[in-house]
This record gives C-alpha cells, structure tokens and sequence, in this order.
C-alpha cells in the first residue's frame, strides 16, 4: 500500500472504528488527522463538525480539539480527555496486534 503523500495529498482524514473501536450509541469514537510538514504549524486547534440529530435538526460537535483547551490542572472535573485517550490506546492496541500485513488486509477490505 502507498502512503497518502505519494499521491500529492497534504492533508488526510480516517474514521478510527475499523481499527479497534467497537460500534457503540453515538461514541465514543476516534478519527485520524494528518498533514505534510508544510501544514504542520498550520493545522486548527479545533474542528466543529456539523450533523444532524434525531429529528433533522442541525447538530454541532467538537470533533478536534487538545486536551488544554478542556481541563485546567487540578480543576478537572470532565473526562472527556481519559475517554478519547482510552479509545485512542484501544486503536494502537489493535492495530499492532495486527500488524503491518493485517493492516493492509484490513486497508483493503
């Protein structure tokens, strides 16, 4: 398989759940973002995704964002970053478990 780059793409994007993470009721969930160097500085601190709900209506969500922008030290008191961390871990977890052909195999599927 070819990386991204060798197409000329300088910014990619990846749903994680085929990589360890479980159908669940709306999340968790975990995405993968990439850039060449060349966007690397350049790249948002957060990306608002817009959907919609149950009934149609217009939903946002913070899709991308660091970890600072939700705690302050010992003032923590969401966990938000513990679950993305969590689901992140399970994605690496699984993804070596596969390793470099069964990461192919699965790419391809």
């Amino acid at each position: 398989m070819k990386l991204p780059g060798n197409f000329g793409a300088d910014i990619v994007v990846g749903e994680g759940q085929p990589l360890g993470s479980p159908v669940t009721g709306g999340g968790p969930i975990y995405g993968i973002f990439a850039c060449s160097k060349t966007y690397l500085r350049l790249m948002p601190g957060r990306i608002v995704g817009r959907s919609l709900d149950v009934d149609g209506k217009v939903a946002y969500c913070l899709t991308l964002s660091t970890r600072e922008q939700h705690i302050r030290r010992h003032r923590a008191t969401s966990n938000i970053c513990t679950n993305e961390t969590l689901i992140a871990l399970m994605g690496a977890m699984h993804m070596s478990l596969l390793g470099p052909e069964g990461l192919q195999t699965l790419g391809r599927a």
